[in-house]
């Protein structure tokens, strides 16, 4: 089965694990024994991701513990669509609690749940001086807020960076403007 441009795939093994026998899939999962929660998930107990999803590898490629189990189930997934958790357990593989979805519905629902983005560890958010991108100290942010009569592009050249830069700063939306005013060092945004 053969993918071409255009197809809307994502560079993963989704098409490849419809593919597969079954029972070669069956034998990859059943060398793993999930272990039973409180909650009624079934736990991975294999290999996990670095996003702690469970891998199952199966002809040298790997695939999502919870898609492999997904397809013991009910059989060819959609590889256009996500599998995605009931539970919200990444490690889950219970087919009871695995459903399909599109791609903006699982996030959507993870959002939802504060599952991701920067609600989810604000702590690891490097912002204003402490990030490694940044040009701009806060004591400079400081002086940029206090230019008046100055345009942006001038700002710009002063400080070396781009005049959009500095329209972000005057209306807030590059550093967190309070952080600055109470004088707390490097927490910008």
């Amino acid at each position: 089965m053969q993918y071409g441009r255009g197809m809307n795939m994502r560079a993963d093994n989704r098409p490849l694990l419809n593919s597969l026998p079954l029972e070669m899939v069956r034998a990859a999962f059943n060398k793993y024994r999930p272990v039973l929660t409180r909650n009624g998930c079934l736990e991975w107990s294999g290999t996990l991701s670095t996003h702690g999803y469970g891998l199952v590898s199966i002809a040298s490629k790997r695939f999502p513990a919870h898609r492999v189990a997904f397809r013991l189930a009910k059989h060819s997934p959609d590889p256009i669509k996500d599998v995605c958790h009931a539970c919200d357990n990444k490690k889950c593989v219970n087919p009871s609690h695995l459903f399909e979805g599109t791609r903006s519905e699982n996030m959507l629902d993870a959002s939802r749940k504060n599952l991701i983005g920067a609600k989810t560890k604000p702590h690891k958010i490097l912002r204003g001086e402490r990030h490694g991108g940044s040009k701009l100290t806060g004591t400079e942010v400081r002086a940029i807020l206090n230019e008046v009569g100055q345009s942006s592009y001038a700002l710009g050249r002063k400080y070396g960076v781009h005049a959009s830069t500095i329209s972000r700063i005057r209306n807030g939306s590059l550093w967190a403007i309070r952080a600055l005013k109470t004088g707390n060092k490097g927490d910008g945004g």
